[in-house]
């Protein structure tokens, strides 16, 4: 339910003393979901090591292709939350 405020309170500037404060904005760590930029890149060195392995062992002429697909999707797997991670407002916090 919504507690009424009396326009006087507002007038005075006094509403701090009748509401919590508010959070702040969360920061920019919090956007990546708390995950640290070198676990991130282990995990990226560790699909393409993967698909390294996998490209020596089964590698043949009419692999290539596929295999090129392979890597260019793990890439863009990992680069595009990368540069969502990167984002923020202009004001340099992020909405909540």
């Amino acid at each position: 339910m919504s507690k009424h405020i009396p326009a006087a309170v507002f007038e005075r500037g006094s509403i701090a003393a009748i509401s919590p404060v508010a959070p702040a904005a969360p920061e920019r760590g919090q956007h990546v979901f708390d995950l640290p930029p070198v676990l991130h890149g282990l995990t990226v060195a560790c699909y393409f090591g993967f698909l390294g392995i996998m490209a020596a062992a089964f590698g043949n002429r009419e692999m290539i292709l596929p295999f090129v697909i392979f890597f260019f999707f793990v890439g863009m797997g990992f680069a595009v939350p990368a540069q969502w991670a990167r984002i923020a407002p202009p004001s340099g916090r992020l909405s909540t």
